[in-house]
């Protein structure tokens, strides 16, 4: 079985989730307002309409801060 990791190591995990989380939410609103300023001929030739596009990145940004929640509850432990 594996040791705990080092503090410097859970300390720059812990603050690359914060920063995804930072960057996902960016990312989504600039997806967001790229597609929405799309002329409507452009809009026409995408295979999803704008809203279900952006939909479809929030939940796949939501589904992984899950998951970084998740592994982030149990770097604290393991660090306690």
């Amino acid at each position: 079985m594996a040791g705990k990791p080092p503090d410097w190591a859970a300390a720059a995990c812990l603050e690359n989730f914060r920063q995804y989380r930072e960057m996902a939410t960016r990312e989504v609103e600039r997806v967001r307002r790229n597609l929405n300023g799309l002329s409507d001929d452009d809009k026409a030739s995408l295979i999803r309409k704008p809203e279900e596009q952006v939909k479809a990145i929030e939940e796949a940004v939501k589904a992984t801060l899950t998951l970084l929640e998740k592994l982030e509850e149990l770097m604290k432990k393991a660090a306690a």
